[in-house]
């Protein structure tokens, strides 16, 4: 479980699912760069770009790329041209845009407006930045036949999976067959991450040294046998504290509230020079799981355990108690990570 490696880390997709399903706290549309700066929230929020697309990008070739039709792009165009079209495309259906640069030539589209949710029969889900009006979520259930918006029909949680039904609604319209055509123009996709090793490595040293001292303090508060951790660059691991399944909910708010995990002080001043404009440091934070499969920090495993039934249920309840400190600081702040 990833507790987060600063505004540098990258959240676990248990979040994201639990998050989903309290729907319509997306905080982060149009994150400069989503990849790296994504803030755990808890166990019951979320924090997600304008556009989550579940769906990968297809390999980018040298080859001469040819549109398929006047005004079209193919699927194997470069992703930052495809981009451009989808965002231009939209722009002229007068759904408002914006369209941020990406690592590697690629680019982000994310919706310009707070009052935004749908999915398109890509599998892209679709939010806005801070939620839905009772009116637009009148509309959703209507228009996806829910009782609840968020459901698992309407959600690929894994990835990959096409909606029943699309629907996109921006500003209480349904922008549907807009979404759809421009992205039939453009195949638009999400942008791959590229993955440098030494840039994983120097993040996951930060995470490793954050995780560490909390793991001293633990040790001194209650938690003997608690190890400490080592950083790798592999992509799929994030250096995680493991406490032992056993602990009880008592031992555990005792030892966060022995060891804070974070820095406020630290954390204030990085926010503060965020609003400011400035493009500070990451401030790392200690990475805090089990040592169960799944909780210990390898993200691949995350995806394959069922958070509502037997002993992960309990898990998932402990690790809302490790999160809760960092979310109340957030919401202190307005909810920005």
């Amino acid at each position: 479980m990833e507790f987060g490696s600063g505004s540098g880390g990258r959240r676990g997709r248990r979040g994201f699912v639990a998050g989903v399903l309290a729907l319509g706290l997306a905080l982060c549309a149009g994150c400069s760069d989503p990849a790296d700066e994504q803030d755990v929230v808890s166990a019951d929020d979320v924090a997600t770009t304008g556009a989550a697309a579940t769906s990968q990008a297809p390999a980018q070739g040298d080859e001469e790329v040819t549109p398929s039709a006047e005004g079209s792009l193919e699927a194997s165009a470069p992703q930052g041209e495809r981009a451009e079209l989808f965002y231009s495309c939209l722009m002229d259906a007068g759904v408002p845009m914006m369209i941020e640069s990406y690592p590697a030539d690629q680019a982000i589209v994310s919706i310009d407006t707070d009052n935004t949710y749908g999915a398109t029969s890509d599998g892209m889900v679709w939010f806005g930045r801070m939620g839905l009006t009772d009116e637009t979520r009148a509309l959703v259930q209507e228009m996806f036949d829910e009782p609840e918006p968020g459901s698992d029909r309407i959600f690929a949680f894994g990835g990959g999976n096409v909606t029943e039904k699309a629907a996109v609604v921006v500003d209480g319209k349904d922008v549907t067959a807009d979404f759809e055509r421009c992205l039939a123009l453009s195949h638009y996709t999400f942008p791959e991450y590229a993955v440098d090793p030494a840039e994983e490595l120097a993040r996951n040293q930060g995470v490793a040294e954050a995780s560490n001292e909390w793991a001293a303090c633990a040790r001194e508060n209650g938690a003997p046998t608690i190890a400490d951790v080592t950083a790798t660059s592999d992509e799929n691991y994030t250096p995680t504290v493991l406490l032992p399944t056993t602990i009880t909910p008592e031992l555990l708010r005792a030892l966060i509230d022995a060891c804070p995990t974070f820095d406020k002080e630290k954390e204030d001043a990085y926010h503060e020079a965020s609003r400011k404009g400035e493009k500070p440091d990451p401030v790392f934070r200690p990475s805090i799981g089990f040592d169960a499969p799944g909780w210990n920090g390898d993200q691949e495993a995350e995806a394959d355990v069922d958070v509502t039934e037997g002993d992960n249920k309990r898990l998932f309840d402990l690790q809302e108690i490790i999160l809760r400190p960092y979310s109340d600081y957030l919401e202190s702040l307005g909810g920005v990570g």
